[in-house]
C-alpha cells in the first residue's frame, strides 16, 4: 500500500489515550481523543453506548468528518470531555438552557391557564350583569 493509500488517521497519532490505571469505568478505555484542527477535536473509538453524555458535553456526531465519523467537540470542551473519559462523571453544558428552556414552558403553560382562568371569569361576569338587570327590572 503506498502513503496516498494509507488512511490519514495513524494509531500512533492519538493524541490522548486513556490509561487503564487513571479510568475508572474500564469501558471508556476504547475512546479516544484527537485533535481535530484549532478549534475542535474529536472523539472516536466505541463510542454508541456514551452518545447521550458526549452529546450533553458538547458534541455533535459527524459522520462526514476527514478520518472518518466521531463526535466533534469545541476545544472549550475538552477538559470536560477528558473528565468523562477518566471518570465517567459529566456535566451537561445545557443544564443551564435546559432548565431556563423548562422555566419557559412552565411560564407559556402558566399564562395559557390565565388566560382561560379570565375568559371564564369574563363569561361569570357577563352572566351576572345579566341576572342584575334582570332583578333591576324586577323580573
Amino acid at each position: 500500500m503506498s502513503a496516498q493509500q494509507q488512511p490519514k488517521r495513524l494509531l500512533s497519532a492519538r493524541p490522548k489515550m486513556i490509561d487503564d490505571k487513571e479510568n475508572k469505568n474500564p469501558n471508556l478505555n476504547d475512546i479516544y481523543i484527537e485533535k481535530y484542527n484549532d478549534k475542535s477535536f474529536v472523539v472516536r473509538g466505541k463510542t454508541y453506548e456514551y452518545r447521550q453524555p458526549l452529546r450533553e458535553i458538547g458534541g455533535d456526531w459527524n459522520k462526514n468528518l476527514r478520518g472518518g465519523p466521531a463526535w466533534i467537540f469545541a476545544t472549550k470542551h475538552q477538559d470536560a470531555v477528558e473528565e468523562f473519559l477518566k471518570t465517567g462523571q459529566y456535566e451537561s453544558r445545557d443544564t443551564h438552557s435546559r432548565n431556563e428552556y423548562v422555566n419557559r414552558e412552565q411560564e407559556y403553560i402558566l399564562l395559557q391557564k390565565i388566560k382561560e382562568d379570565q375568559d371564564i371569569i369574563r363569561q361569570e361576569i357577563a352572566e351576572l350583569r345579566k341576572l342584575m338587570e334582570a332583578l333591576a327590572r324586577g323580573g
